[in-house]
């Protein structure tokens, strides 16, 4: 664990590679992401970054850290520990400098240079991962004229997720499966399934995935490990929610 006297901490596991941190999270990460774009879609946001708040409308005003900036003319991200504003209070910035610590315990070397080119570091894809080792309730891009800031939601005020786990899961998992940023398909589901809790049962290349000895999903890889097909057991009154890889799509088994 690496932590800072914000609180702000980032976890990884022994011997972890970047690949394998995104294996861990990236699911996780977007069900936060998902959540997040349903509770303020269409507000108005307004950042007042000194203060470390970012508001929606009338309805939230959220404490956030700034991860970092990503600039449109020079094409280049730049960590949120590096920018130049005058005043920026250090407590904003723990989750770039857990990073950074995090980034030199693995050597990952663009995670410790300030300045990066868009090549090197996509600002979408390292908030996503971020907010995982971070532990905060996901992230926003605040567009600017010339750029972008990236700012991970630290807030406990963060209203949680009533959606029914099997309909976050029939939105979650064949999003994650189709970014291209997983590698170890089982790893990434593993860790999504039982961090909510779930029960994995394997017979055969085939995962049978209960939730408080409820079905809650089917899961069967090919002989390569990816993911063949998916099929999500929703309460008897719902439709049976199915995704086939080769397809790469969805669809309703009634």
């Amino acid at each position: 664990m690496l932590g800072l006297s914000s609180g702000v901490r980032a976890e990884v596991p022994e011997d972890s590679t970047l690949q394998h941190l995104y294996d861990l999270h990236l699911c996780s990460s977007l069900e936060k992401q998902c959540h997040l774009a349903h509770l303020v879609d269409g507000l108005p946001w307004q950042l007042d970054l000194m203060a470390g708040h970012l508001q929606f409308g009338e309805q939230y005003r959220w404490s956030v850290q700034l991860l970092g900036t990503e600039s449109s003319d020079s094409n280049t991200w730049l960590w949120g520990w590096a920018n130049p504003t005058p005043g920026l209070p250090t407590t904003l910035l723990g989750a770039a400098y857990a990073m950074r610590l995090l980034g030199a315990s693995l050597g990952i070397r663009s995670w410790t240079e300030p300045m990066q080119p868009h090549e090197q570091v996509d600002g979408s894809e390292l908030a996503l991962l971020a907010s995982g080792l971070c532990h905060t309730q996901g992230y926003y891009r605040a567009p600017y004229n010339d750029g972008a800031a990236y700012l991970l939601i630290q807030d406990p005020h963060v209203p949680t997720c009533q959606e029914p786990r099997w309909s976050r899961l029939a939105q979650v998992i064949p999003m994650a499966l189709s970014q291209g940023l997983i590698n170890d398909r089982r790893q990434a589901l593993k860790s999504y399934l039982t961090g909510f809790g779930c029960v994995i049962r394997e017979k055969d290349g085939t995962w049978e995935v209960l939730d408080s000895e409820q079905l809650l999903l089917h899961v069967q890889f090919d002989e390569t490990n990816r993911v063949r097909s998916l099929e999500i057991h929703p309460p008897i009154d719902q439709p049976v929610q199915s995704w086939d890889h080769h397809r790469g799509s969805s669809s309703t088994v009634a």
